[in-house]
């Protein structure tokens, strides 16, 4: 026992005197006095412990300073107190770049913790991300993972990496990242829902995800992108979207929409199987639209406004009349009109709806003119200015003994009535022997009534609305249009043609009219406009004028 002691004893002094010293292993000489460790020999190096990857990732709480030889990366390598790098590694040229960055493409702002990585290149020892001064990098950046921390600033951004050994580096490999928000937004047909209708929404945020609720509609909530949702009662309802992005990020759009009691409705009237002089009975329009619809008083019909709404009315004059024996196409055609209006439920409309010129069957033979158009009004029970006119077609003429000219005809002057030619000219336009009736215009009309005006002698009848005849006696002229102003009557048949309404025999065509009240009436030429025909312009230029019998059309439009 005391040989034992004595050993440990002596063993002890040793290490003392060792760590004192410095320990000098495999040579007979005193270590460098700098040194702790002291390795020395002529037969054999230093031999560092050999692990793997996962085997040093094993090592709990690494000293700084800790080194290992790796072989998988066959680099040596050190702990440091940013992590384990390589201090020198086995290559014969610069690694590859790495395949692809792992991550996402898009982010919130203000996002922590994201994290990007990349499969281990070969060859490589370490490696060197690239973010921007915008982000944060959070720990290591010489590893094949970082974690960012992203500024509230939303843009695109820029991420790269690159692979590095001994020999050199890769070429960068770069992502880019989208910092962004959702924009919750969506669209609505109609814009203000109707009661017991479907209202049609569309989210329009892309790459998101959608949960709407929906006030009081049928039904509540839905996470669909096209949702369709019924109401039963009006007023103003909450929308509510909230849209979340891929990268579950969120924005909410609250929207108070006004659910309203409109039924999209068309209402037809036309001259109720009338035709000639005068307008149609209460029994006509009857049969034509069923009891009770319109009221009818001297032809003009009476039709009140069944509810508070936007209404698009078109209107379309009556087309002249053919002259004794000649061809459909050598007669005005009636103005089409169209404008809309803000109405009144309860509101009385009045409407005369302008009759087509019969065809002139009197006068001498074959030399008969035709008659005019009547024109189509409507305007609010009361007032002094219709909402709208439509002017009816100027009659058809024949030239040199009864050959069929094509020659429409030109608007009537600006005066009540148009008993003067379009020129003004007192002489030849005026309704007496030598010329053809011109039309009725609204001023006259609207105290007097709106009956055609009879010919003298031959019976010859302009169309309800307003329509002049042709002159009596039959030599040759048309009659004008009835409308807002009265066409012009054209003069007789030998005429030179100066001073006829279109320059031959043709009559003229009444005009046409907007209220200034008219929604978006796009007006193309103002407040009067040639209801003759193709040589014209209508105030609403829409690609048409009316052949036949006039006619009005009244088509309640729901927002």
């Amino acid at each position: 026992m005391k040989t034992v002691g004595t050993s440990i004893f002596l063993w002890m002094v040793w290490m003392v005197s060792a760590q004192a010293q410095g320990v000098n292993v495999g040579a007979g000489t005193p270590p460098h006095a700098s040194a702790t460790l002291e390795v020395g020999g002529t037969n054999g190096g230093f031999l560092l412990p050999t692990l793997t990857t996962a085997q040093r990732n094993g090592i709990g709480s690494p000293a700084h300073g800790l080194q290992v030889y790796n072989s998988d990366t066959r680099c040596i390598e050190a702990y440091f107190q940013t992590g384990w790098k390589a201090i020198s590694c086995e290559c014969s040229s610069a690694p590859p770049s790495p395949t692809q960055i792992q991550g996402p493409g898009l982010v919130c702002p203000s996002d922590t913790a994201v994290v990007f990585s990349i499969a281990p290149v070969p060859g490589a020892f370490s490696y060197a991300w690239s973010i921007g001064n915008l982000d944060t990098i959070v720990g290591p950046n010489n590893l094949d993972s970082i974690s960012i921390h992203f500024s509230a600033l939303q843009g695109s951004r820029s991420i790269s990496v690159v692979a590095m050994n001994s020999c050199g580096n890769s070429a960068p490999t770069v992502l880019s990242v989208s910092v962004a928000n959702p924009v919750a937004a969506f669209s609505v047909v109609p814009a203000s829902p109707i009661i017991n209708t479907a209202t049609q929404f569309t989210a329009t945020t892309q790459n998101a995800t959608f949960s709407w609720s929906f006030q009081n509609g049928s039904p509540a909530s839905s996470t669909s992108g096209t949702p369709s949702i019924t109401w039963s009662q009006t007023g103003n309802v909450l929308v509510r979207l909230i849209a979340t992005s891929t990268a579950g990020c969120k924005d909410t759009l609250d929207s108070t929409l006004t659910v309203i009691n409109c039924v999209p409705a068309t209402y037809s009237f036309s001259n109720c199987g009338q035709t000639g002089i005068n307008g149609p009975s209460q029994a006509q329009c009857n049969a034509s639209y069923g009891s009770g619809v319109v009221s009818v008083n001297s032809g003009v019909q009476s039709w009140t406004v069944p509810a508070s709404g936007n209404y698009t009315i078109t209107v379309a004059g009556g087309q002249g009349g053919i002259p004794n024996g000649v061809g459909q196409n050598n007669r005005g055609l009636g103005a089409i009109v169209r404008a809309s209006f803000a109405l009144t439920a309860g509101t009385q409309l009045n409407l005369v709806v302008g009759q087509e010129a019969n065809q002139n069957t009197q006068g001498n033979t074959a030399n008969g003119g035709g008659n005019g158009g009547g024109g189509s009004f409507v305007w609010i029970n009361g007032q002094n200015l219709p909402l709208l006119v439509g002017g009816g077609g100027g009659g058809g003429s024949i030239i040199n003994g009864g050959s069929a000219q094509f020659h429409p005809g030109k608007p009537g002057n600006l005066a009540p009535d148009g008993s003067m030619a379009w020129n003004n000219d007192p002489v030849h336009g005026t309704n007496g022997n030598s010329a053809s009736a011109g039309g009725k215009g609204w001023n006259a009309m609207r105290v007097n009534g709106f009956t055609g005006i009879a010919g003298n002698g031959y019976g010859q009848l302009g169309g309800f609305g307003g329509g002049g005849p042709d002159k009596a006696g039959g030599d040759h002229a048309g009659g004008g249009g009835g409308g807002y102003s009265g066409g012009g009557g054209a003069w007789m048949w030998n005429n030179t043609g100066s001073g006829n309404s279109d320059g031959r025999n043709g009559g003229g065509g009444g005009g046409s009219y907007i209220h200034s009240s008219g929604i978006n009436p796009a007006t193309s030429t103002g407040q009067y406009a040639n209801s003759g025909s193709f040589n014209g312009n209508a105030i609403q230029n829409i690609g048409q004028y009316n052949a036949g019998q006039g006619y009005i059309t009244i088509v309640r439009t729901c927002p």
